[in-house]
Protein backbone atom coordinates (compact mmCIF):
# COMPACT_ATOMS: atom_id res chain seq x y z
CA UNK A 1 0.00 0.00 0.00
CA UNK A 2 0.96 3.16 -1.40
CA UNK A 3 1.16 6.36 1.39
CA UNK A 4 -1.28 9.16 0.46
CA UNK A 5 -0.01 11.89 -1.52
CA UNK A 6 0.19 15.31 0.76
CA UNK A 7 -0.12 17.99 -1.97
CA UNK A 8 0.33 21.49 -0.55
CA UNK A 9 -1.05 24.78 -2.23
CA UNK A 10 0.79 28.40 -1.48
CA UNK A 11 -0.62 31.34 -2.72
CA UNK A 12 0.95 33.57 -5.26
CA UNK A 13 -0.05 36.96 -4.51
CA UNK A 14 -0.61 39.39 -7.14
CA UNK A 15 0.64 42.42 -5.37
CA UNK A 16 4.29 42.38 -6.04
CA UNK A 17 3.44 41.37 -10.17
CA UNK A 18 1.18 45.02 -9.79
CA UNK A 19 3.57 46.92 -8.04
CA UNK A 20 6.76 45.51 -11.01
CA UNK A 21 4.11 46.67 -13.66
CA UNK A 22 3.69 50.12 -12.29
CA UNK A 23 7.10 50.57 -11.84
CA UNK A 24 7.91 49.87 -15.37
CA UNK A 25 5.38 51.94 -16.81
CA UNK A 26 6.77 54.41 -14.29
CA UNK A 27 3.19 55.80 -12.58
CA UNK A 28 5.18 56.88 -9.66
CA UNK A 29 7.41 59.53 -11.46
CA UNK A 30 4.73 60.97 -13.75
CA UNK A 31 2.59 61.33 -10.56
CA UNK A 32 5.39 63.10 -8.98
CA UNK A 33 6.12 65.12 -12.19
CA UNK A 34 2.42 66.31 -13.05
CA UNK A 35 1.54 66.84 -9.29
CA UNK A 36 4.12 68.58 -7.55
CA UNK A 37 4.17 68.62 -3.64
CA UNK A 38 3.33 72.13 -2.55
CA UNK A 39 4.79 73.81 0.08
CA UNK A 40 8.66 73.48 1.85
CA UNK A 41 9.61 70.13 0.61
CA UNK A 42 11.80 70.10 3.51
CA UNK A 43 8.61 69.30 5.73
CA UNK A 44 7.40 66.47 3.27
CA UNK A 45 8.86 63.33 4.97
CA UNK A 46 7.74 59.71 3.90
CA UNK A 47 6.15 58.10 0.53
CA UNK A 48 5.94 60.40 -2.53
CA UNK A 49 2.67 61.06 -3.87
CA UNK A 50 3.38 58.63 -6.52
CA UNK A 51 4.75 55.79 -4.70
CA UNK A 52 1.25 56.65 -2.50
CA UNK A 53 -0.92 56.54 -5.38
CA UNK A 54 1.03 52.93 -6.33
CA UNK A 55 0.69 51.20 -3.53
CA UNK A 56 -2.84 52.33 -3.48
CA UNK A 57 -4.13 50.98 -6.85
CA UNK A 58 -2.12 47.57 -6.06
CA UNK A 59 -4.30 47.80 -3.65
CA UNK A 60 -7.64 48.61 -5.34
CA UNK A 61 -6.41 45.89 -8.51
CA UNK A 62 -5.83 43.20 -6.09
CA UNK A 63 -8.69 43.33 -4.20
CA UNK A 64 -11.07 43.53 -7.24
CA UNK A 65 -13.43 45.92 -5.39
CA UNK A 66 -13.51 49.83 -6.38
CA UNK A 67 -16.42 50.58 -4.42
CA UNK A 68 -15.69 53.32 -1.42
CA UNK A 69 -18.49 51.79 0.26
CA UNK A 70 -20.32 48.33 0.61
CA UNK A 71 -24.13 48.46 -0.88
CA UNK A 72 -26.35 46.66 1.17
CA UNK A 73 -28.18 43.76 0.31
Amino acid sequence: MTPPTVTKTERVDDTPLLIAQMEKMQIADLMDKHFPVHGTPLRWSGLGIGQTVVGWLAYIQSEGDHRLNHVQG
